[in-house]
């Protein structure tokens, strides 16, 4: 689900155009593959990839001066 609370109408188009501009670039090894995208009750969603790991707020948190590497992103 995409927090959607404060978009007015434009920002939520945006939302939505963004996420199909993404599944439009299809599998890229630099981008997480889109699945699906919808609304379910006015609330627009993404289906994507998973992706193990760490998520990339704890990745800077707990690097140096709060920086990741070229090679880390």
């Amino acid at each position: 689900m995409i927090r959607a609370e404060g978009l007015d109408l434009t920002g939520h188009q945006r939302v939505v155009r963004e996420a199909q501009s993404v599944a439009r670039l299809g599998q890229h090894p630099n981008l997480v593959t889109v699945h699906d995208i919808g609304e379910d009750g006015g609330n627009p969603y993404i289906v994507q990839e998973y992706m193990a790991g760490r998520d990339v707020a704890g990745l800077i948190e707990r690097s140096a001066d709060h920086r990741l590497s070229v090679e880390q992103t």
